[in-house]
Protein backbone atom coordinates (compact mmCIF):
# COMPACT_ATOMS: atom_id res chain seq x y z
CA UNK A 1 0.00 0.00 0.00
CA UNK A 2 2.83 2.38 0.92
CA UNK A 3 4.63 1.58 -2.34
CA UNK A 4 1.45 2.22 -4.33
CA UNK A 5 0.92 5.55 -2.64
CA UNK A 6 4.56 6.48 -3.28
CA UNK A 7 4.22 5.63 -6.96
CA UNK A 8 1.01 7.66 -7.27
CA UNK A 9 2.68 10.65 -5.62
CA UNK A 10 5.72 10.35 -7.91
CA UNK A 11 3.48 10.11 -10.99
CA UNK A 12 1.56 13.18 -9.84
CA UNK A 13 4.81 15.07 -9.27
CA UNK A 14 6.11 14.10 -12.72
CA UNK A 15 2.87 15.18 -14.41
CA UNK A 16 2.90 18.42 -12.41
CA UNK A 17 6.49 19.08 -13.43
CA UNK A 18 5.73 18.37 -17.06
CA UNK A 19 2.72 20.65 -16.96
CA UNK A 20 4.66 23.32 -15.07
CA UNK A 21 7.55 23.20 -17.49
CA UNK A 22 5.17 23.41 -20.42
CA UNK A 23 3.43 26.41 -18.84
CA UNK A 24 6.72 28.09 -18.02
CA UNK A 25 8.04 27.50 -21.50
CA UNK A 26 5.05 29.34 -22.89
CA UNK A 27 4.68 32.08 -20.28
CA UNK A 28 8.22 32.43 -18.99
CA UNK A 29 10.18 31.36 -22.01
CA UNK A 30 12.46 34.40 -21.79
CA UNK A 31 13.58 33.52 -18.24
CA UNK A 32 14.39 29.92 -19.11
CA UNK A 33 16.95 30.81 -21.75
CA UNK A 34 20.62 30.31 -21.04
CA UNK A 35 21.23 33.89 -22.16
CA UNK A 36 19.04 35.13 -19.30
CA UNK A 37 21.00 33.11 -16.76
CA UNK A 38 24.27 34.47 -18.17
CA UNK A 39 22.85 37.99 -17.91
CA UNK A 40 22.19 37.53 -14.18
CA UNK A 41 25.79 36.48 -13.67
CA UNK A 42 26.96 39.50 -15.67
CA UNK A 43 24.88 41.80 -13.46
CA UNK A 44 26.62 40.46 -10.37
CA UNK A 45 30.06 40.51 -11.96
CA UNK A 46 29.67 44.09 -13.18
CA UNK A 47 28.33 45.29 -9.80
CA UNK A 48 31.46 43.86 -8.19
CA UNK A 49 33.65 45.54 -10.83
CA UNK A 50 32.00 48.89 -10.14
CA UNK A 51 32.33 48.44 -6.37
CA UNK A 52 36.01 47.72 -6.91
CA UNK A 53 36.35 50.81 -9.15
CA UNK A 54 34.40 53.14 -6.90
CA UNK A 55 35.27 51.85 -3.41
CA UNK A 56 38.68 50.29 -3.97
CA UNK A 57 37.49 46.75 -3.31
CA UNK A 58 34.54 44.76 -2.01
CA UNK A 59 36.01 44.77 1.50
CA UNK A 60 36.00 48.57 1.59
CA UNK A 61 32.40 48.56 0.48
CA UNK A 62 31.42 47.02 3.81
CA UNK A 63 33.71 49.10 6.02
CA UNK A 64 34.03 52.60 4.59
CA UNK A 65 32.52 55.25 2.37
CA UNK A 66 33.30 55.49 -1.28
CA UNK A 67 36.94 55.99 -2.00
CA UNK A 68 36.15 58.38 -4.82
CA UNK A 69 32.66 59.84 -4.86
CA UNK A 70 31.29 61.16 -8.13
CA UNK A 71 32.01 64.87 -8.50
CA UNK A 72 28.94 66.67 -7.10
CA UNK A 73 26.98 68.90 -9.43
CA UNK A 74 27.57 72.57 -8.76
CA UNK A 75 23.97 73.62 -9.26
CA UNK A 76 24.50 75.08 -12.71
CA UNK A 77 21.98 74.50 -15.47
CA UNK A 78 23.09 72.99 -18.75
CA UNK A 79 23.23 75.29 -21.75
CA UNK A 80 24.56 72.51 -23.99
CA UNK A 81 23.93 68.76 -23.83
CA UNK A 82 26.03 66.09 -25.59
CA UNK A 83 24.51 62.92 -27.04
CA UNK A 84 26.52 59.71 -27.35
CA UNK A 85 25.77 56.92 -29.83
CA UNK A 86 27.08 53.36 -29.66
CA UNK A 87 26.56 50.38 -31.92
CA UNK A 88 27.76 46.92 -30.88
CA UNK A 89 29.44 46.03 -27.57
CA UNK A 90 31.86 43.19 -28.31
CA UNK A 91 33.14 40.46 -25.98
CA UNK A 92 35.05 38.36 -28.52
CA UNK A 93 38.71 38.35 -27.34
CA UNK A 94 39.88 38.08 -30.96
CA UNK A 95 37.91 41.14 -32.11
CA UNK A 96 39.91 44.02 -33.57
CA UNK A 97 38.70 47.65 -33.41
CA UNK A 98 36.70 48.42 -36.55
CA UNK A 99 35.77 52.09 -36.19
CA UNK A 100 32.13 51.27 -35.37
CA UNK A 101 31.85 48.99 -32.35
CA UNK A 102 33.39 48.99 -28.89
CA UNK A 103 34.76 46.28 -26.63
CA UNK A 104 32.88 45.58 -23.41
CA UNK A 105 35.92 46.52 -21.35
CA UNK A 106 36.24 49.90 -23.12
CA UNK A 107 32.51 50.58 -22.73
CA UNK A 108 32.65 49.69 -19.04
CA UNK A 109 35.68 51.94 -18.52
CA UNK A 110 33.92 54.84 -20.25
CA UNK A 111 30.70 54.54 -18.24
CA UNK A 112 32.55 54.13 -14.93
CA UNK A 113 34.71 57.18 -15.73
CA UNK A 114 31.74 59.35 -16.74
CA UNK A 115 29.91 58.40 -13.56
CA UNK A 116 32.97 59.20 -11.44
CA UNK A 117 33.27 62.59 -13.18
CA UNK A 118 29.69 63.46 -12.18
CA UNK A 119 27.97 62.94 -15.52
CA UNK A 120 24.41 61.60 -15.44
CA UNK A 121 22.10 60.33 -18.17
CA UNK A 122 18.71 61.85 -18.92
CA UNK A 123 15.55 60.52 -20.55
CA UNK A 124 14.52 61.28 -24.10
CA UNK A 125 11.52 63.19 -22.77
CA UNK A 126 13.79 65.40 -20.68
CA UNK A 127 16.16 65.91 -23.59
CA UNK A 128 13.34 66.98 -25.92
CA UNK A 129 12.01 69.38 -23.28
CA UNK A 130 15.51 70.86 -22.95
CA UNK A 131 15.93 71.31 -26.72
CA UNK A 132 12.56 73.03 -26.87
CA UNK A 133 13.65 75.31 -24.00
CA UNK A 134 10.88 73.99 -21.77
CA UNK A 135 13.01 72.43 -19.04
CA UNK A 136 16.28 73.14 -17.26
CA UNK A 137 18.63 70.24 -16.59
CA UNK A 138 21.83 69.89 -14.53
CA UNK A 139 25.00 70.94 -16.30
CA UNK A 140 26.60 67.48 -16.46
CA UNK A 141 23.67 65.80 -18.25
CA UNK A 142 24.04 63.66 -21.36
CA UNK A 143 21.84 61.48 -23.53
CA UNK A 144 23.01 57.90 -24.12
CA UNK A 145 21.80 56.14 -27.29
CA UNK A 146 22.35 52.88 -29.17
CA UNK A 147 21.53 52.09 -32.78
CA UNK A 148 20.16 49.04 -34.63
CA UNK A 149 18.43 47.08 -31.84
CA UNK A 150 21.41 44.76 -31.43
CA UNK A 151 21.52 41.90 -28.94
CA UNK A 152 25.11 42.61 -27.95
CA UNK A 153 24.23 46.20 -27.02
CA UNK A 154 21.64 45.03 -24.50
CA UNK A 155 23.10 41.84 -23.08
CA UNK A 156 26.62 43.24 -22.77
CA UNK A 157 25.68 46.83 -22.00
CA UNK A 158 22.77 46.54 -19.57
CA UNK A 159 24.82 45.20 -16.64
CA UNK A 160 27.06 48.28 -16.94
CA UNK A 161 24.06 50.62 -17.05
CA UNK A 162 22.55 48.97 -13.98
CA UNK A 163 25.81 49.19 -12.06
CA UNK A 164 26.18 52.95 -12.59
CA UNK A 165 22.48 53.85 -12.60
CA UNK A 166 22.34 55.01 -16.22
CA UNK A 167 19.49 54.89 -18.74
CA UNK A 168 19.61 54.73 -22.52
CA UNK A 169 17.56 54.84 -25.71
CA UNK A 170 17.69 51.96 -28.18
CA UNK A 171 16.88 52.92 -31.78
CA UNK A 172 15.15 49.88 -33.26
CA UNK A 173 14.86 48.66 -36.85
CA UNK A 174 11.35 47.43 -36.23
CA UNK A 175 11.15 45.23 -39.32
CA UNK A 176 14.11 43.25 -38.00
CA UNK A 177 13.06 43.13 -34.34
CA UNK A 178 9.31 42.64 -34.20
CA UNK A 179 9.48 38.97 -35.16
CA UNK A 180 9.71 36.83 -32.02
CA UNK A 181 11.66 34.18 -33.92
CA UNK A 182 15.32 33.64 -33.05
CA UNK A 183 17.86 36.08 -34.43
CA UNK A 184 21.61 36.02 -33.78
CA UNK A 185 21.87 39.78 -34.21
CA UNK A 186 18.67 41.77 -33.62
CA UNK A 187 16.66 41.81 -30.42
CA UNK A 188 13.21 40.22 -30.61
CA UNK A 189 9.99 41.90 -29.56
CA UNK A 190 10.01 39.88 -26.32
CA UNK A 191 13.55 41.01 -25.53
CA UNK A 192 12.66 44.63 -26.24
CA UNK A 193 9.72 44.32 -23.86
CA UNK A 194 12.02 42.97 -21.16
CA UNK A 195 14.38 45.88 -21.73
CA UNK A 196 11.55 48.36 -21.21
CA UNK A 197 10.57 46.58 -17.97
CA UNK A 198 14.02 47.24 -16.49
CA UNK A 199 13.23 50.96 -16.47
CA UNK A 200 16.66 51.63 -17.98
CA UNK A 201 15.73 51.53 -21.65
CA UNK A 202 13.53 53.61 -23.94
CA UNK A 203 12.79 52.84 -27.57
CA UNK A 204 13.18 55.04 -30.63
CA UNK A 205 12.77 54.47 -34.35
CA UNK A 206 15.57 53.51 -36.72
CA UNK A 207 13.13 52.85 -39.62
CA UNK A 208 10.93 49.85 -40.26
CA UNK A 209 12.76 48.33 -43.23
CA UNK A 210 14.74 51.38 -44.32
CA UNK A 211 18.09 50.57 -42.76
CA UNK A 212 19.63 49.39 -45.98
CA UNK A 213 19.94 50.16 -49.66
CA UNK A 214 17.79 50.20 -52.78
CA UNK A 215 18.69 50.00 -56.49
CA UNK A 216 19.25 53.53 -57.81
CA UNK A 217 19.94 53.05 -61.53
CA UNK A 218 19.68 50.60 -64.39
CA UNK A 219 23.31 49.51 -63.95
CA UNK A 220 22.51 47.82 -60.67
CA UNK A 221 24.03 50.37 -58.31
CA UNK A 222 22.57 50.47 -54.79
CA UNK A 223 22.50 53.33 -52.27
CA UNK A 224 20.79 54.36 -49.03
CA UNK A 225 17.07 53.64 -48.76
CA UNK A 226 15.97 56.97 -47.30
CA UNK A 227 17.96 59.41 -49.42
CA UNK A 228 17.60 58.05 -52.95
CA UNK A 229 14.86 57.55 -55.49
CA UNK A 230 14.51 53.83 -56.10
CA UNK A 231 15.04 52.30 -59.54
CA UNK A 232 11.89 50.47 -60.64
CA UNK A 233 13.20 47.68 -62.85
CA UNK A 234 9.72 46.65 -64.01
CA UNK A 235 9.04 50.16 -65.26
CA UNK A 236 12.63 50.84 -66.36
CA UNK A 237 12.68 54.19 -64.55
CA UNK A 238 13.26 55.89 -61.24
CA UNK A 239 10.28 56.31 -58.96
CA UNK A 240 8.60 59.70 -59.09
CA UNK A 241 8.74 62.20 -56.25
CA UNK A 242 5.20 61.24 -55.09
CA UNK A 243 6.24 57.56 -55.13
CA UNK A 244 9.36 58.43 -53.10
CA UNK A 245 7.26 60.37 -50.59
CA UNK A 246 4.84 57.45 -50.20
CA UNK A 247 7.61 54.85 -49.77
CA UNK A 248 9.52 56.85 -47.15
CA UNK A 249 6.40 57.99 -45.28
CA UNK A 250 5.03 54.44 -45.17
CA UNK A 251 8.27 53.11 -43.72
CA UNK A 252 8.71 55.81 -41.06
CA UNK A 253 5.06 55.76 -40.01
CA UNK A 254 5.17 51.96 -39.96
CA UNK A 255 8.12 51.99 -37.58
CA UNK A 256 6.27 54.36 -35.26
CA UNK A 257 3.16 52.16 -35.30
CA UNK A 258 5.26 49.06 -34.61
CA UNK A 259 6.72 50.66 -31.50
CA UNK A 260 3.35 51.95 -30.33
CA UNK A 261 1.17 48.92 -31.08
CA UNK A 262 3.58 46.01 -30.58
CA UNK A 263 5.68 47.38 -27.71
CA UNK A 264 3.26 49.85 -26.16
CA UNK A 265 5.72 52.74 -26.51
CA UNK A 266 3.72 55.98 -26.37
CA UNK A 267 4.57 58.51 -27.44
CA UNK A 268 7.42 57.68 -29.82
CA UNK A 269 9.59 60.77 -29.55
CA UNK A 270 12.75 60.10 -31.51
CA UNK A 271 14.15 58.89 -34.82
CA UNK A 272 17.79 58.18 -35.72
CA UNK A 273 18.86 58.44 -39.36
CA UNK A 274 20.54 55.23 -40.59
CA UNK A 275 24.25 55.83 -41.23
CA UNK A 276 23.70 59.42 -40.05
CA UNK A 277 22.68 60.19 -43.66
CA UNK A 278 19.97 62.84 -43.76
CA UNK A 279 20.64 63.85 -47.36
CA UNK A 280 24.11 65.31 -47.11
CA UNK A 281 25.74 62.29 -48.77
CA UNK A 282 25.77 61.89 -52.58
CA UNK A 283 22.49 60.56 -53.97
CA UNK A 284 20.45 60.51 -57.16
CA UNK A 285 17.85 62.85 -55.62
CA UNK A 286 19.32 66.29 -54.76
CA UNK A 287 16.04 67.49 -53.23
CA UNK A 288 15.97 64.64 -50.70
CA UNK A 289 17.36 66.60 -47.74
CA UNK A 290 14.56 69.14 -47.43
CA UNK A 291 11.85 66.64 -48.37
CA UNK A 292 13.15 63.99 -45.96
CA UNK A 293 13.45 66.52 -43.17
CA UNK A 294 9.80 67.50 -43.66
CA UNK A 295 8.68 63.86 -43.58
CA UNK A 296 10.68 62.99 -40.46
CA UNK A 297 9.70 66.11 -38.52
CA UNK A 298 6.01 65.49 -39.30
CA UNK A 299 6.24 62.06 -37.61
CA UNK A 300 8.88 62.44 -34.87
CA UNK A 301 9.48 65.50 -32.63
CA UNK A 302 13.26 64.95 -32.58
CA UNK A 303 15.75 63.19 -34.86
CA UNK A 304 19.46 62.42 -34.64
CA UNK A 305 22.44 62.43 -36.97
CA UNK A 306 26.16 61.88 -36.32
CA UNK A 307 28.40 64.90 -35.75
CA UNK A 308 31.20 65.45 -38.26
CA UNK A 309 34.72 66.70 -37.49
CA UNK A 310 33.49 70.23 -38.16
CA UNK A 311 30.56 70.11 -35.74
CA UNK A 312 30.24 71.06 -32.10
CA UNK A 313 29.74 67.99 -29.92
CA UNK A 314 26.92 69.33 -27.72
CA UNK A 315 23.45 70.59 -28.60
CA UNK A 316 21.85 73.88 -27.49
CA UNK A 317 18.25 74.58 -26.48
CA UNK A 318 17.47 76.22 -29.81
CA UNK A 319 14.31 74.34 -30.78
CA UNK A 320 16.03 72.44 -33.58
CA UNK A 321 14.33 69.22 -34.73
CA UNK A 322 17.72 67.62 -35.47
CA UNK A 323 20.42 66.90 -32.90
CA UNK A 324 23.98 65.70 -33.44
CA UNK A 325 25.54 62.73 -31.69
CA UNK A 326 29.12 61.81 -30.85
CA UNK A 327 29.82 58.39 -32.34
CA UNK A 328 31.88 56.42 -29.81
CA UNK A 329 33.97 53.31 -30.43
CA UNK A 330 37.11 51.70 -29.04
CA UNK A 331 39.34 54.40 -30.53
CA UNK A 332 38.20 56.80 -27.77
CA UNK A 333 39.58 56.00 -24.35
CA UNK A 334 37.69 56.86 -21.18
CA UNK A 335 39.86 59.85 -20.22
CA UNK A 336 39.43 61.38 -23.68
CA UNK A 337 35.65 60.89 -23.57
CA UNK A 338 35.36 62.53 -20.15
CA UNK A 339 37.54 65.41 -21.33
CA UNK A 340 35.45 65.80 -24.49
CA UNK A 341 32.22 66.05 -22.51
CA UNK A 342 33.72 68.29 -19.83
CA UNK A 343 35.05 70.68 -22.48
CA UNK A 344 31.73 70.69 -24.36
CA UNK A 345 30.04 72.60 -21.52
CA UNK A 346 29.29 76.27 -22.08
CA UNK A 347 32.33 78.53 -21.57
CA UNK A 348 31.63 81.85 -19.92
CA UNK A 349 32.71 85.20 -21.32
CA UNK A 350 35.18 86.77 -20.62
CA UNK A 351 37.42 83.87 -21.64
CA UNK A 352 41.18 83.42 -21.78
CA UNK A 353 43.40 80.52 -22.88
CA UNK A 354 47.15 80.33 -22.32
CA UNK A 355 47.29 76.90 -24.04
CA UNK A 356 48.82 75.23 -21.01
CA UNK A 357 46.34 72.42 -21.70
CA UNK A 358 43.67 71.53 -24.26
CA UNK A 359 40.42 73.23 -23.28
CA UNK A 360 38.38 71.64 -26.04
CA UNK A 361 39.84 72.76 -29.36
CA UNK A 362 38.18 70.59 -32.01
CA UNK A 363 40.10 69.67 -35.14
CA UNK A 364 38.10 70.33 -38.30
CA UNK A 365 40.82 69.27 -40.70
CA UNK A 366 44.59 69.42 -40.99
CA UNK A 367 46.55 69.06 -37.73
CA UNK A 368 46.32 70.69 -34.32
CA UNK A 369 48.66 70.39 -31.35
CA UNK A 370 48.89 72.18 -28.01
CA UNK A 371 52.34 72.35 -26.47
CA UNK A 372 54.47 74.74 -24.42
CA UNK A 373 51.72 77.39 -24.10
CA UNK A 374 51.11 77.42 -27.86
CA UNK A 375 48.55 75.96 -30.22
CA UNK A 376 49.95 74.90 -33.57
CA UNK A 377 47.48 74.57 -36.44
CA UNK A 378 49.10 73.17 -39.56
CA UNK A 379 48.75 71.77 -43.04
CA UNK A 380 49.51 68.10 -43.67
CA UNK A 381 50.64 65.99 -46.59
CA UNK A 382 46.99 65.46 -47.53
CA UNK A 383 45.57 68.87 -46.49
CA UNK A 384 46.85 72.23 -47.73
CA UNK A 385 44.87 73.96 -44.99
CA UNK A 386 43.81 73.44 -41.39
CA UNK A 387 41.06 74.56 -39.07
CA UNK A 388 40.16 74.34 -35.39
CA UNK A 389 37.31 75.73 -33.29
CA UNK A 390 36.54 75.92 -29.59
CA UNK A 391 34.05 73.53 -28.03
CA UNK A 392 31.62 75.22 -25.64
CA UNK A 393 31.67 78.56 -27.47
CA UNK A 394 28.78 77.95 -29.88
CA UNK A 395 26.32 80.19 -27.99
CA UNK A 396 28.54 83.25 -27.85
CA UNK A 397 27.08 86.29 -29.57
CA UNK A 398 28.94 89.59 -29.28
CA UNK A 399 32.63 89.58 -28.44
CA UNK A 400 36.15 90.70 -29.28
CA UNK A 401 38.71 87.91 -29.79
CA UNK A 402 42.41 88.83 -29.79
CA UNK A 403 45.52 86.65 -30.09
CA UNK A 404 49.22 86.74 -30.73
CA UNK A 405 49.61 84.91 -34.06
CA UNK A 406 52.66 83.76 -35.98
CA UNK A 407 52.51 82.01 -39.36
CA UNK A 408 55.43 79.75 -40.33
CA UNK A 409 56.35 78.86 -43.93
CA UNK A 410 53.33 80.78 -45.19
CA UNK A 411 51.68 84.21 -44.88
CA UNK A 412 47.97 83.36 -44.66
CA UNK A 413 45.72 82.72 -41.67
CA UNK A 414 42.21 83.54 -40.46
CA UNK A 415 40.47 84.39 -37.21
CA UNK A 416 37.03 82.79 -37.16
CA UNK A 417 33.99 84.21 -35.34
CA UNK A 418 30.29 83.30 -35.13
CA UNK A 419 31.24 79.74 -36.08
CA UNK A 420 28.02 77.69 -36.22
CA UNK A 421 29.39 74.94 -38.43
CA UNK A 422 31.50 74.43 -41.53
CA UNK A 423 28.81 76.11 -43.65
CA UNK A 424 28.20 79.15 -41.43
CA UNK A 425 30.84 81.53 -40.04
CA UNK A 426 32.65 84.85 -40.49
CA UNK A 427 36.42 85.38 -40.78
CA UNK A 428 39.11 88.02 -40.82
CA UNK A 429 41.59 86.67 -43.39
CA UNK A 430 45.16 87.94 -43.04
CA UNK A 431 47.34 87.27 -46.07
CA UNK A 432 50.54 89.06 -47.08
CA UNK A 433 49.60 92.67 -47.77
CA UNK A 434 45.82 92.31 -47.45
CA UNK A 435 43.06 91.69 -44.94
CA UNK A 436 39.61 90.47 -45.99
CA UNK A 437 36.35 90.21 -44.10
CA UNK A 438 34.67 87.03 -45.39
CA UNK A 439 31.59 85.05 -44.50
CA UNK A 440 29.94 81.80 -45.45
CA UNK A 441 26.18 81.44 -44.96
CA UNK A 442 24.35 78.14 -45.52
CA UNK A 443 27.35 76.89 -47.46
CA UNK A 444 27.50 79.88 -49.79
CA UNK A 445 30.46 82.28 -49.84
CA UNK A 446 29.39 85.91 -49.61
CA UNK A 447 31.27 88.86 -51.23
CA UNK A 448 34.32 89.90 -49.22
CA UNK A 449 35.49 93.32 -48.04
CA UNK A 450 39.22 93.92 -48.57
CA UNK A 451 41.78 96.32 -47.14
CA UNK A 452 45.41 96.59 -48.28
CA UNK A 453 48.40 96.37 -45.97
CA UNK A 454 52.06 97.13 -46.41
CA UNK A 455 53.45 93.59 -46.23
CA UNK A 456 52.75 93.35 -42.51
CA UNK A 457 52.14 89.57 -42.54
CA UNK A 458 55.61 88.01 -42.72
CA UNK A 459 56.44 84.33 -42.13
CA UNK A 460 58.01 83.85 -38.71
CA UNK A 461 57.00 87.27 -37.37
CA UNK A 462 54.35 87.41 -34.63
CA UNK A 463 51.50 89.90 -34.93
CA UNK A 464 48.60 90.90 -32.73
CA UNK A 465 45.35 90.10 -34.54
CA UNK A 466 41.72 90.48 -33.49
CA UNK A 467 38.17 90.09 -34.74
CA UNK A 468 35.13 91.77 -33.21
CA UNK A 469 31.51 90.82 -33.82
CA UNK A 470 28.72 92.95 -32.38
CA UNK A 471 25.23 92.65 -33.76
CA UNK A 472 25.55 92.45 -37.56
CA UNK A 473 28.89 94.25 -37.63
CA UNK A 474 32.31 92.61 -37.83
CA UNK A 475 35.66 94.37 -37.51
CA UNK A 476 39.22 93.19 -38.19
CA UNK A 477 42.26 94.51 -36.27
CA UNK A 478 46.00 94.14 -36.81
CA UNK A 479 48.63 95.22 -34.28
CA UNK A 480 46.06 97.25 -32.38
CA UNK A 481 44.77 99.15 -35.43
CA UNK A 482 41.31 98.79 -36.94
CA UNK A 483 41.84 97.65 -40.52
CA UNK A 484 38.31 97.25 -41.84
CA UNK A 485 34.71 96.81 -40.75
CA UNK A 486 31.61 95.48 -42.49
CA UNK A 487 28.19 93.92 -42.19
CA UNK A 488 27.62 90.19 -41.74
CA UNK A 489 24.48 88.19 -42.47
CA UNK A 490 21.79 88.14 -39.73
CA UNK A 491 21.87 84.31 -39.96
CA UNK A 492 25.25 84.50 -38.23
CA UNK A 493 23.66 85.78 -35.04
CA UNK A 494 25.72 83.61 -32.71
CA UNK A 495 28.61 81.17 -32.85
CA UNK A 496 32.02 80.37 -31.49
CA UNK A 497 35.63 81.12 -32.29
CA UNK A 498 38.32 79.33 -34.26
CA UNK A 499 41.37 79.58 -36.52
CA UNK A 500 42.20 78.63 -40.09
CA UNK A 501 45.38 78.62 -42.14
CA UNK A 502 46.30 77.56 -45.67
CA UNK A 503 49.44 76.89 -47.64
CA UNK A 504 49.53 75.42 -51.19
CA UNK A 505 52.93 73.93 -50.38
CA UNK A 506 51.40 71.87 -47.50
CA UNK A 507 54.06 73.17 -45.08
CA UNK A 508 52.50 76.10 -43.24
CA UNK A 509 51.82 76.22 -39.51
CA UNK A 510 49.91 78.85 -37.54
CA UNK A 511 51.18 79.41 -33.99
CA UNK A 512 48.60 80.91 -31.62
CA UNK A 513 49.36 82.35 -28.16
CA UNK A 514 47.60 84.40 -25.48
CA UNK A 515 43.96 84.13 -26.50
CA UNK A 516 41.52 86.60 -24.96
CA UNK A 517 37.80 86.88 -25.68
CA UNK A 518 35.94 89.81 -24.17
CA UNK A 519 32.15 89.87 -24.25
CA UNK A 520 30.35 92.97 -25.43
CA UNK A 521 27.62 94.25 -23.06
CA UNK A 522 24.85 92.86 -25.26
CA UNK A 523 26.41 89.40 -25.05
CA UNK A 524 24.93 88.83 -21.60
CA UNK A 525 23.05 86.84 -20.62
CA UNK A 526 23.13 84.02 -23.16
CA UNK A 527 19.65 82.62 -23.54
Amino acid sequence: MTKAMFLLVMVAIVFAMIGGISLMQNKYQYYLRLQYAVLQWDYLKTEIAYIDYNYGGVGNWFTQHKKSDPVPLDGKDAKLIPVLVYHGIITDPNWKPDGTNISLQDFQNQMFALKAAGWQTISMEDYLAFIQNKKQLPEKSFLLTFDDGRKDSFYNGDPVLRAVGYEATMFVITGASMDDGPSPFHLSREELQQMIKTGRWEMGSHTQNGHGSVPVNSAGKWNHFLTNEMWLAGKNKLETEPEYLKRITTDLEGAKLDLENKLGVKPVLAFAYPYGDYGQDPSNFPQDQSILDNIVSSIYPISFIQASNNDYVANPADGSAISKRIEVDSSIDSAHLVSMLDNSRYKNLDYTDDFSKDNGWLEGWGSRRIDNNEMLVGATASDDSASTFLSGSSLWKNYLMSVKAEILSSDSFSLVARYIGEDDYATCDFSGDAVELSQKVHGQDRPTIEARLWNEITPGVAVSAAIEVNGNTATCYLNGTQVLTGTIDPALDRGGIGFKMWDPAHKGTLVVRNLKVVGMPSAFPVK
